[in-house]
């Protein structure tokens, strides 16, 4: 009996925490994405907004906008060639 109730309070346990972990995933948005990226640009985290700009990016490739505030990024955290290539080629923000 002292088996079957150890394992009767594990699965109530394993979902709570299996919910709390599915709940903590959620993604953000493009504008939470680019806010965070200028908070952190503007605190000299240069690193951190490299990594905002970029998963703003897969949510808008396209966007010369963000090609150009990544490549500002990487260039002021001394990264050149990434920051020369992130720069959108013949369009302008």
């Amino acid at each position: 009996m002292r088996v079957r109730k150890r394992a009767s309070l594990g699965f109530p346990l394993l979902i709570v925490l299996l919910a709390l972990v599915v709940g903590g995933c959620r993604t953000k948005s493009k504008s939470e994405l680019i806010q965070n990226a200028a908070k952190y640009m503007a605190a000299g985290e240069y690193g951190k907004a490299i990594i905002e700009y970029r998963n703003a990016l897969k949510i808008e490739p396209q966007s010369a906008e963000l090609q150009y505030k990544l490549g500002d990024a990487y260039s002021r955290n001394g990264q050149l060639e990434e920051g020369f290539l992130s720069f959108p080629q013949g369009r302008c923000p």
